[in-house]
């Protein structure tokens, strides 16, 4: 006898029923099985999503269509008209963006006062294992946008190490420095204030620890290229396309590697 029978069969006996009568009393137990609020225990584990990850599920088909996006107003650009172009969710102080040619990765966007913060993680590019290569492993970037000033902080999950970037309209500064403290702060304002003390430390202070620490790029730019030199030689070529400065975002890591030049250095830095 399977277990359904049984059940049946005993249920039919306790109740006193008959054949046609067992469907109700079936229907009538699922009914109140199906009311019964979960025990604490289980309630415990069924939270609701934050915010953040509930913004995240946000539907596809409620995203408008711009060219590009503007980071430092934090809003879509353009009515697009060549790949690749973005798709935009706004919602009070938030953003949600994807490129037309990965709709999977998002990159949100949230505004704090003046400050535009975003963060995205990044995985491996290729084999990065070899002192001479120039992939790069995995890593996360947290962001701070004011106007038309970027700051970015680079750290790789397999190393304590981190980079921070500065970034100017004319200038580029790449600094590797330990920040590793400002993680520890909520307040995304306070973060960037320590983050640009520490930075100011190396950048007035000794020269041996500028000249250690600091990298200076001038940024120089026309009709089809950025440019990005250093005063030894190493020159980072980014092309321009229809995303505007999104594309050169975030770090300095996605140059062209036909165009661009080491230098006096052997391999290009990380990132």
């Amino acid at each position: 006898m399977d277990i359904f029978t049984c059940i049946e069969s005993t249920t039919m006996k306790m109740f006193n029923l008959g054949e046609n009568d067992f469907p109700i009393i079936v229907i009538s137990v699922l009914l109140l099985f199906g009311s019964c609020r979960p025990s604490s225990k289980v309630s415990s584990q069924l939270k609701e999503p934050s915010p953040r990850d509930a913004i995240l599920l946000t539907s596809i088909d409620k995203y408008k269509t711009y060219q590009t996006f503007d980071e430092s107003k934090m809003e879509g650009v353009g009515t697009p008209q060549c790949q690749p172009f973005v798709l935009v969710f706004q919602r009070n102080d938030t953003a949600l963006v994807r490129l037309s040619t990965d709709t999977t990765n998002i990159i949100m966007y949230v505004r704090y006062n003046s400050v535009i913060t975003s963060h995205q993680k990044l995985p491996a590019t290729g084999d990065y294992s070899t002192l001479s290569s120039e992939n790069y492993p995995p890593r996360e970037y947290n962001r701070w946008i004011l106007n038309d000033t970027i700051i970015e902080v680079c750290s790789f999950f397999d190393d304590d190490s981190s980079y921070l970037f500065v970034k100017y309209p004319t200038k580029c500064y790449r600094c590797v420095l330990d920040i590793s403290d400002y993680k520890r702060i909520d307040d995304k304002v306070i973060q960037l204030k320590t983050i640009m003390r520490r930075f100011k430390d190396i950048l007035h202070g000794p020269p041996v620890l500028k000249r250690r620490n600091i990298e200076i790029y001038t940024i120089v730019q026309d009709k089809n290229f950025v440019s990005l030199k250093s005063a030894d030689g190493e020159e980072r070529v980014y092309r321009k396309n229809s995303l505007g400065k999104l594309a050169q975002q975030p770090g300095i890591e996605n140059f062209d590697k036909g165009l661009s030049h080491r230098g006096n250095k052997n391999k290009f830095y990380i990132p």
